[in-house]
């Protein structure tokens, strides 16, 4: 649109036109082919800036400079019209060439070029209906916001709302009459309009104006990116030079549509064309009639134009009256801007962006920062920003080039204090200055919270991943969405393939959730729960427990999972089973030793008696030598409980056990069929071990009876085999009592079924057996492995089901190669050496009146005088009555009233170099070696066999009185 100018320079022009246009006019008579750039422009409606006119013409600000600069560049504009969102999908897929009217922001700069020169700055306002009160942003909390699709403004909006918190609803439209329209209808609180469509449009609708006004920006032109570069220069060029010039096109426009003054007439080209139309009229008789009917055709269009423009003035005299109305409340809203500006309770400042200089702050800047106005705009921004000039100027050129428009700083308030602040920063012109318009907020006390929440986090976070079980949390749906770092080892998984899924596919390997699984029952009952769950691809097994985290209404938010690995544990109960078992065997067996090792005393003792007077050759004799062997086979049996169970200790000593092991195969080569071959490897310079010959030599049978009983039909190989081997620490993981160094291994090997890896675990434990019922008690390898243990050794087991079985014994070897052990004759060499019978004085005691009698005989056979009682209290009140009268005092141990050790100590206590022997058939409160290191001379357990007693009193007698046996051992004379 164009304006009228000066009457004088209209007149001065006209003349100089008049001989160009005579040319021009000469020139459309013939026809020509136009050589101007075609421009597809975008066009939307946004009263003044860009619209439809009654007529169909697009009108406004940004249309009459653009026509402006393509008369100039000689551009034949075609206006593609459409919904502002519609325009920028043109823009954005390059169906237009320019768009008119748009605001820039970084987004937008993305996605579009823009002129370098802005056209006309804008800022958002929000209108409210008449029965919605706004005073603040804060009232818009719940309301139903309507807004123009795709606008800058709305964008804007949403963001500040999202920053305070708010919640609004919006409704998107296509242009901002349909914004007012929903206002005036009730169908939306509020609207967000531009102030300058507002300033010419608002009055058409029954709205009310709000004080929040936001966001200025520049309006410009803009074109698809990186095309159509050329025609944004000539733009730029062209606007600039328009704005430099006071009475351009630019300003008469903008006074036009926006200041509101009607003084529109038509243009001064037209003018000029019709002065000369009225000259050219005079040389019309001289032309040809072909350029009188061209003239004509001229005058007629140019006709319907001047009454065209004569609509366009009566239009245009009409806008202006409004125009100069809205110009007023334009000024209007610019003060209640600025007393926002002063009013708000949010810290603002206007800086100079050139040179960080304060240009103005609002008093809640002043109270923020603790400074009067005068001061704080003497202060750059550079002295309340901790960061260095540099960083602060750095950080302004990019709000100035708008690359960024929120940050976080740390500001210095007039008393020192640094305060953490939260900025939103944007240029704005104001009075023609670029300035940056800066709202802070202060988030001290958020950061506070945010680090006091970090560090919470993180703590939780540590504690959580600190624990080395199995820890998630799952949704309702079992699905893990948390899982510590113990998960991701044990599983062997990254963590991002560990969260989103199922539990039981993960943890338990199965695809549906386990039958038992505490989960499920805690998801169910909000209830903890705890189970074991074996891990089948893990083969491990884990106690599982569950519970349920509810939230604030008592509904199931989560569900915490807590798996520990518990293999090695329920191994450990395994072993304690095991233990648990011996122990009680073993409490079995001291219970009964001492009451079967005196019935065995009594049985073998009356037996040697009775065999004693019978003829050698007799079938009684015979009949009670089998009494005899069958209670040293008794005895034999109690031996091997009471070694199973270490209630009692065998006697080791040192030997060859090449010799024991040579001699218990020549005794069973005679025992076992013929069907078994025997095949032995026995070195015999293996070495010497510290044992007992009785369990050696018991070791061997047991094993070779197993390997018998394990070949089927009794036909097949037994190899046994004797060597020294060296043991280092390496091979004996898991042998906690046993140290490293030479050993003596006996291996014994058959042929016969082998054993799966079941019965491997089971073989050790009492009373276990495959031997069907009365074929086997179960107690040999459980006794083999006690004897083994108690001598610091190991027993190890190979076998394979179908081939065979392989035990190896090890027992530690003696570092030094001893000699051969002595017999007890050895032992007793004093006793042997010289005639068993004496006549010393012996008091003899035992709660066992068969023990009494039985031990009486024998020693009185063997001229022995000797007293007997029953009562330990009873014996003892005949020793403090003449502790003379006895040469010695033989006392069973367990006895009610006085034991035999308590008998002794106070024996003693009478007559110091009294000699005593103690029996025991069992007991665990006095030892050998106790008894001996009090004064008890000798330690005898029962059952005590043949004359075993007799050379033990003779040997004890002649140790503490060697010459008075030597005279009564002199023969008798005889007459």
């Amino acid at each position: 649109m164009f304006f009228r100018g000066d009457n004088n320079i209209y007149k001065n022009n006209a003349l100089y036109l008049l001989t160009p246009l005579v040319v021009l006019l000469l020139l459309l008579s013939c026809p020509t082919q136009a050589l101007s750039k075609r421009i597809k422009v975008g066009v939307y409606s946004n009263k003044p800036l860009v619209f439809k006119d009654g007529n169909g013409r697009f009108q406004g600000f940004a249309i009459d400079i653009l026509r402006s600069i393509a008369s100039q560049e000689d551009w034949k504009l075609q206006f593609i019209e459409g919904t502002w969102k519609e325009c920028l999908q043109r823009l954005k897929n390059g169906e237009i060439d320019i768009q008119v009217a748009i605001a820039y922001s970084p987004e937008r700069k993305k996605l579009y070029d823009f002129a370098d020169e802005t056209l006309i700055t804008n800022w958002g306002r929000v209108y409210s209906n008449t029965n919605f009160q706004v005073e603040s942003i804060l009232d818009l909390s719940g309301s139903t916001v309507s807004v123009l699709d795709n606008d800058i403004y709305y964008q804007s909006l949403k963001e500040i709302i999202e920053k305070f918190g708010l919640k609004v609803n919006f409704i998107t439209l296509n242009s901002y009459d349909e914004v007012l329209q929903f206002v005036q209808d009730n169908k939306a609180d509020a609207g967000v309009i531009n102030r300058i469509y507002a300033s010419q449009n608002a009055h058409r609708f029954i709205v009310e104006k709000t004080p929040i006004i936001f966001s200025p920006t520049d309006v410009s032109y803009a074109a698809p990116k990186n095309r159509n570069s050329d025609i944004l220069q000539g733009i730029s060029q062209h606007l600039k030079k328009l704005k430099a010039d006071k009475s351009s096109i630019y300003y008469q426009s903008l006074e036009y549509w926006l200041d509101g003054q009607q003084k529109p007439l038509a243009p001064r080209w037209i003018k000029t064309t019709l002065l000369a139309l009225g000259l050219l009229f005079s040389f019309a008789v001289a032309l040809t009639l072909f350029l009188r009917q061209q003239i004509r055709t001229r005058t007629e269009e140019l006709t319907t134009r001047n009454q065209q423009l004569s609509k366009v003035k009566e239009q245009l005299e009409k806008e202006i009256s409004e125009r100069k109305k809205r110009e007023e409340e334009l000024k209007e809203s610019e003060k209640r801007y600025f007393s926002l500006f002063a009013n708000n309770h949010s810290v603002m400042l206007l800086i100079n962006p050139e040179n960080g200089n304060i240009v103005d702050a609002n008093p809640a800047a002043c109270r923020y920062y603790g400074y009067s106005i005068n001061e704080i705009v003497s202060l750059k921004i550079s002295d309340i920003n901790i960061l260095s000039k540099e960083q602060v100027f750095q950080e302004m050129k990019k709000e100035k080039l708008e690359q960024r428009n929120h940050f976080y700083f740390k500001h210095r308030l007039k008393t020192g204090e640094i305060r953490d602040v939260e900025v939103y920063s944007g240029p704005i012109t104001i009075h023609g200055s670029k300035l940056l318009y800066s709202i802070i907020h202060d988030i001290t006390e958020r950061k506070k919270a945010e680090a006091a929440l970090r560090k919470s986090e993180e703590e939780w976070n540590r504690t959580f991943n600190s624990f080395a079980d199995i820890v998630t949390l799952m949704d309702i749906d079992l699905r893990i969405i948390k899982a510590n770092q113990a998960t991701c080892n044990i599983l062997g998984l990254p963590c991002d393939e560990i969260i989103g899924n199922h539990c039981h596919r993960l943890l338990y390997g199965s695809e549906n959730p386990c039958t038992d699984c505490p989960v499920l029952d805690a998801k169910e009952n909000f209830q903890p729960y705890t189970r074991e769950i074996y891990h089948e691809n893990l083969q491990k097994t884990f106690m599982v427990s569950a519970a349920p985290v509810l939230d604030e209404q008592g509904n199931l938010e989560f569900i915490a999972h807590v798996a520990k690995d518990i293999t090695e544990l329920k191994q450990l109960e395994e072993k304690l089973s095991q233990a648990q078992k011996m122990e009680a065997i073993g409490t079995l067996a001291g219970g009964i030793a001492h009451d079967f090792n005196n019935i065995l005393s009594a049985i073998i003792g009356f037996a040697e008696l009775a065999r004693q007077n019978i003829p050698a050759d007799s079938k009684a004799a015979k009949d009670i030598d089998q009494v005899i062997s069958s209670g040293k086979r008794a005895t034999d049996l109690v031996k091997q409980i009471l070694t199973f169970s270490r209630k009692t200790s065998s006697d080791p000593q040192p030997l060859k056990p090449h010799l024991v092991v040579k001699d218990t195969l020549h005794m069973l080569r005679s025992t076992l069929p013929t069907t078994i071959t025997i095949e032995e490897d026995i070195d015999q310079e293996c070495g010497t071990i510290l044992a007992d010959p009785t369990n050696i030599q018991q070791i061997v049978v047991n094993l070779c009876t197993n390997a018998l009983h394990a070949m089927e039909n009794q036909k097949g190989t037994l190899r046994v085999s004797l060597h020294r081997r060296q043991i280092g620490d390496a091979e004996l993981i898991g042998e906690a009592e046993v140290s490293a160094g030479p050993f003596v291994v006996l291996t014994v090997s058959d042929t016969g079924c082998g054993m799966d890896q079941t019965l491997l675990d089971r073989i050790f434990e009492p009373y276990f057996t495959t031997k069907e019922m009365g074929k086997g008690t179960g107690l040999g390898l459980a006794v083999l492995h006690g004897i083994v243990q108690s001598y610091k050794g190991f027993v190890r087991v190979e076998s394979t089901p179908g081939k065979g079985s392989s035990f190896s014994i090890f027992l530690p070897a003696l570092q030094e190669i001893t000699s051969e052990p002595e017999d007890l004759a050895s032992e007793t060499s004093p006793a042997e050496t010289s005639p068993l019978m004496g006549h010393e004085r012996i008091l003899i005691v035992d709660d066992e009146l068969l023990l009494v009698r039985a031990g009486q005989r024998m020693l009185e056979y063997y001229g022995y005088k000797v007293t007997a009682v029953t009562d330990s209290r009873d014996a003892l009140e005949k020793i403090q009555a003449d502790p003379e009268q006895f040469d010695l005092l033989i006392s069973d141990q367990t006895m009610p009233g006085l034991t035999g050790f308590e008998l002794a100590q106070t024996v003693l206590e009478i007559k110091p170099d009294m000699p005593i022997i103690l029996c025991t058939g069992h007991s665990e409160v006095v030892s050998k070696e106790k008894a001996l290191a009090m004064g008890i001379k000798k330690y005898l357990t029962k059952p005590i066999i043949g004359d075993t007693l007799v050379k033990a009193v003779r040997m004890v007698l002649d140790e503490n009185n060697p010459q008075t046996h030597q005279e009564s051992a002199l023969p008798e004379e005889r007459d």
